[in-house]
Order: structure tokens, then C-alpha cells, then sequence
């Protein structure tokens, strides 16, 4: 505060920026006019009826930049105990819009989100999606909290204990119970298979 005398305080004048729309002109300008990004094509589908281009989501685009590229970021923030329906807004819409496009779910939908908010067990809006396990995020790995961040990132593969312990947290994760289960039914089918293939010979 600026003091003019004994008796008056001025306030100072709010000196925040609001750059959201200034952010949004700098990245169309810079994205529509940078000559590296003009050959790099999105490849699309042509439907034979009506003519209309639709995006291909079984491409790199797609597969790639939102499992393991957005959702790795929004992991993080629900993590460090962001709000992400309110802090990371444009990331969170922009892959609930993807995921809707690819039939997957990979955080929640808006409609029964937390908010951001982490429920119980530390499992949010990126730990309780359905498809979590098709993902990088942290939570896929076991990782629900900086305790947890903090300890797999300190992780040595060389290290007796923290092998042992990396293992412990990684054997309970969503990626390798759903990898475990895939094995298990790879092995279970075997034998019928064998057991078909000797009733026909």
C-alpha cells in the first residue's frame, strides 16, 4: 500500500494480467506460421457417403501424444494436488475431446469427476479412469502420492532394497495386474488349443 499521509492509504492498482486470450493469439500465430510444422500432415478418414473428413485416431497423434504424452502431465498435477477441472482446464478438456474421439477413457468424464479433488486412497480423475493402464500417468505405476513420486524416482535397479521395494510397488500397479491377467489367459487358452488340435488328428 502507498501511504499519501497519516490518514489516507491508497491501494495499489491490480497489476494482474489476464493473458489467456493474448496466450491463445500467440499460439495460433506461431503455430500457423511456423514453416516446420506445414509438412507435417493429420492423417484423416474420407467417408465414402458423405464426403466428411474425420480424424484418424489409430495414428501417432493420437496413440502416442494423449496416453503418454497429456496424461503423464495431468498424473503429475493430480499428484502435486492440483484442481484440474481448475488449474489445468485446456489440457483436461482437450483430452476428455481426444479420448471421446478414440472411445477410451483415460480420465474421467466431466459429469462424476472429482473436481480435481483426489478420493480415497489418493485416486482422482486420472487414477480412477477406466483405461488408466493404457497410459504413462504416475498413477499407473502405483504412484498416488509425492511420498510415492519422491520414492520411484529415487528407485535404483542396482540397489538390493530399492529393487525389492520397486518390484513390491510396481507388481501391485494397474499396468502389470492387467499384463498379469492377459498372461493368464494366454495360458489358459494353451491347453484347449492343444487339447482341439489332438482331437482332430
Amino acid at each position: 500500500n502507498r501511504i499519501i499521509n497519516k490518514n489516507t492509504i491508497i491501494s495499489p492498482p491490480n497489476d494482474k494480467v489476464k493473458f489467456g486470450s493474448l496466450f491463445r493469439w500467440g499460439m495460433s500465430y506461431g503455430l500457423s506460421r511456423n514453416t516446420r510444422l506445414q509438412a507435417v500432415l493429420s492423417p484423416m478418414i474420407k467417408d465414402k457417403d458423405t464426403g466428411r473428413l474425420t480424424p484418424n485416431v489409430n495414428t501417432r497423434f493420437f496413440i502416442d501424444d494423449v496416453p503418454h504424452g497429456l496424461c503423464v502431465a495431468l498424473g503429475l498435477g493430480e499428484i502435486l494436488g492440483f484442481d484440474l477441472e481448475r488449474d489445468m482446464t485446456e489440457t483436461l478438456e482437450l483430452v476428455r475431446t481426444m479420448q471421446r474421439w478414440m472411445g477410451k477413457e483415460y480420465v474421467l468424464p466431466k459429469q462424476g469427476s472429482s473436481g480435481g479433488e483426489t478420493v480415497g486412497g489418493g485416486r482422482g480423475i486420472v487414477s480412477c479412469a477406466r483405461d488408466l493402464n493404457e497410459t504413462s500417468a504416475p498413477q499407473s505405476f502405483g504412484v498416488y502420492t509425492i511420498h510415492d513420486l519422491r520414492e520411484f524416482l529415487n528407485s535404483s535397479p542396482f540397489g538390493d532394497d530399492s529393487k525389492r521395494r520397486m518390484d513390491m510397488k510396481l507388481s501391485h500397479s494397474v499396468m502389470m495386474m492387467k499384463m498379469n491377467n492377459m498372461q493368464q489367459h494366454h495360458h489358459d487358452d494353451k491347453p484347449k488349443k492343444e487339447v482341439m488340435i489332438r482331437a482332430k488328428l
